[in-house]
């Protein structure tokens, strides 16, 4: 529907309703403009501006109405609650009862009988008349439309069980229960929870319910496959109830799937692994994700353990493995941990105008850190004598013994220690010594005494120089 690089406003947006989607509709549903139309979409400014709601007064179509702050709400979301009291709770003298957690209060609403109303028909949105398919409004639909009036005894006693059962579960509560769908909430941690809502689709239950599941903290992508993995489940229990099935299902993946809470970290991670030995395991029982980092012959096996209340607590990293100098070694682990705390704990020292501190998942800064490591250091070069810094074959003493013994500064880089001595020692020394490659100041434990003492030192060394010089010529 949208031109690459064109601005989405509400001139756009109007002229999209009057020269797209009011002659698709004509197109695609003929007669529906004259019967009348239902019209969703959300409060963004584009939407709610004076042109826009000016051309939708004057085609005359009814606007469901959007609740306040709520971006993420589904077009069934909107027709099961903004409009619940004229559309979906329940028809024809029969009541609805939403249940709390013990299901020891209800409410019940009796609503007028609705006969002629053929939503299906009516309710559009932009995505369902323009792309040609069917959005989850239509969906939704079908599903209302169907034995609405007359549900069946099978689902009928399914209800009456789905409200004695499901309360029972641990961690679950029952929001409603009613002929069009069941809603439940399940809550582990403060950033594990789900609301599951069963759609009943014509049929049932010979035919499997529609599983919807939605949160505010896990990721949508592993939604959508805990989604698919219901219907799927649904699919075993055809005949037979499946809501409590599901339900149960769902709360018990959550339960055995500690690291759903970080299933969009960890899919990131693995986009930054590109070589052909790199490995991401994953160690549900444990909590554990166990990556395998690979950069020519050296590699690195790094541990990091999930707490319970993740991200609320930082992960644990470890080292489990690897064939890089010890002392590359000690600095990873050191700085992954640090990484880890960053995340999940204030500044030691806050500065007046930093702003408030707010807490952040861990695991994918640890481990793009360590990830980045791996990958760099085996290919490092010296930035004075431009050679390689580690061996090429990672069994080799020289990057810990030797001339060729290599040292990390502080900046990160590399260095032969014979290259940085002879660099730290050789004037000028005015302003410190500064990396070739970021132009950083060098600090080094070998290396902490003031310009001053260096200066005074090597014009020592020359002093002696010369008079060795001298006496060579006096013999001479």
């Amino acid at each position: 529907m949208k031109v690459q690089g064109t601005t989405i406003n509400a001139q756009y947006y109007k002229k999209v309703l009057q020269d797209k989607l009011r002659p698709a509709i004509r197109k695609k549903r003929p007669g529906l403009l004259e019967s009348g139309i239902l019209f969703h979409h959300d409060n963004a400014p584009v939407h709610t501006a004076r042109a826009v709601t000016d051309v939708l007064a004057g085609y005359k179509w009814e606007l469901l109405e959007h609740p306040r702050y709520s971006p993420d709400l589904a077009p069934c979301d909107v027709l099961t609650l903004a409009k619940a009291a004229e559309i979906v709770k329940y028809i024809n003298d029969s009541t609805i009862k939403f249940a709390n957690g013990a299901n020891s209060q209800s409410t019940e609403h009796s609503l007028p009988k609705v006969t002629d109303l053929d939503l299906k028909s009516r309710i559009i949105t932009i995505n369902s008349i323009l792309s040609g398919g069917t959005d989850l409004s239509s969906k939704l639909c079908q599903v209302m439309t169907s034995e609405i009036n007359n549900p069946s005894k099978a689902l009928t006693a399914e209800l009456e069980s789905v409200k004695t059962e499901i309360p029972k579960l641990e961690d679950v509560k029952l929001i409603a229960a009613v002929p069009q769908l069941v809603r439940s909430e399940i809550f582990k941690t403060d950033h594990k929870q789900v609301a599951v809502t069963c759609l009943f689709q014509p049929g049932y239950p010979e035919v499997p319910l529609v599983t919807e599941i939605k949160s505010k903290t896990l990721g949508y992508k592993f939604l959508q496959g805990l989604a698919k993995v219901c219907d799927t489940e649904a699919k075993k229990y055809i005949g037979k109830p499946q809501v409590v099935h599901i339900v149960q299902f769902v709360s018990n993946f959550l339960d055995e799937n500690p690291l759903c809470v970080c299933a969009d970290e960890i899919s990131l991670v693995k986009g930054k692994l590109c070589g052909a030995k790199d490995e991401v395991k994953l160690k549900q029982k444990s909590s554990q994700v166990v990556l395998k980092i690979c950069q020519e012959e050296y590699f690195l096996n790094l541990r990091l353990t999930v707490p319970d209340d993740y991200p609320l607590r930082q992960v644990v990293p470890e080292i489990a493995d690897h064939n890089f100098p010890e002392f590359l070694r000690i600095n990873f682990q050191a700085q992954a941990t640090e990484t880890a705390r960053q995340c999940v704990q204030p500044p030691l020292k806050k500065k007046p105008k930093d702003p408030p501190f707010v807490p952040k998942p861990s695991l994918r800064s640890v481990a793009e850190y360590v990830i980045e490591c791996v990958q760099k250091y085996p290919l490092e070069i010296c930035p004075l004598c431009h050679e390689r810094a580690l061996p090429v074959d990672p069994t080799s003493e020289s990057a810990t013994r030797g001339k060729y013994r290599v040292e990390k500064v502080y900046c990160g880089h590399l260095f032969h220690l014979i290259c940085l001595t002879k660099f730290m020692k050789t004037p000028p020394f005015s302003e410190g010594k500064f990396c070739p490659t970021c132009g950083k100041q060098i600090f080094h434990e070998k290396f902490k005494v003031s310009a001053k003492v260096l200066e005074d030192r090597w014009a020592h060394k020359q002093a002696k120089q010369r008079e060795l010089e001298e006496v060579v010529d006096f013999l001479e």
